[in-house]
């Protein structure tokens, strides 16, 4: 498993704005859409040994099958707000996605407080929030409003989501 590094980025400003324009139009943050641009380059380039490319590509393999059993689940049972808990127990159903999810996370899909599943969850969930054409339920103050989950599963809490306009 590969580490993950933090650094700071200057740009022009006219070129962060174009980045964060076309972040918002894909309901990402900047940062995202910066890392997916990244990430993009040195896979089309072969620029990362091979074990490093497959982690990277089965890190987008597991959002993206996580966010088709969501649209599959819309189809047949309809929408709720809670779509990313009912997409990610019908993952954790999935002998085949479980076994690919800890593999990813170098654990047990069920442990805790593991830094490749604060990575990778949240992203599980935004597949499944673009793929599913929600977004982000708000409280009052703004905040996501999210809901605790109990019993054993591989998340703690989602956010809820509602259906796009």
């Amino acid at each position: 498993m590969t580490d993950t590094i933090k650094f700071s980025l200057s740009l022009d400003s006219a070129v962060y704005n174009a980045i964060a324009k076309e972040a918002a139009s894909r309901d990402m943050e900047p940062k995202m859409l910066i890392r997916e641009i990244i990430v993009d380059f040195t896979l089309e380039h072969d620029l990362l040994p091979d074990t490093v490319k497959e982690e990277l590509l089965l890190y987008r393999d597991l959002c993206e099958r996580a966010a088709g059993i969501a649209v599959r689940l819309v189809d047949e049972e309809g929408y709720s707000d809670d779509i990313v808990f009912r997409a990610v127990e019908a993952c954790e159903n999935d002998p085949s996605w479980m076994t690919d999810y800890g593999r990813y996370i170098g654990d047990s899909p069920y442990a805790k407080n593991n830094a490749r599943k604060q990575n990778i969850n949240p992203n599980i969930s935004y597949r499944i929030k673009i793929a599913t054409r929600s977004e982000v339920i708000k409280t009052e103050t703004g905040t996501r409003k999210k809901r605790n989950v109990t019993g054993q599963h591989i998340i703690s809490s989602f956010s809820l989501f509602k259906r796009s306009a």
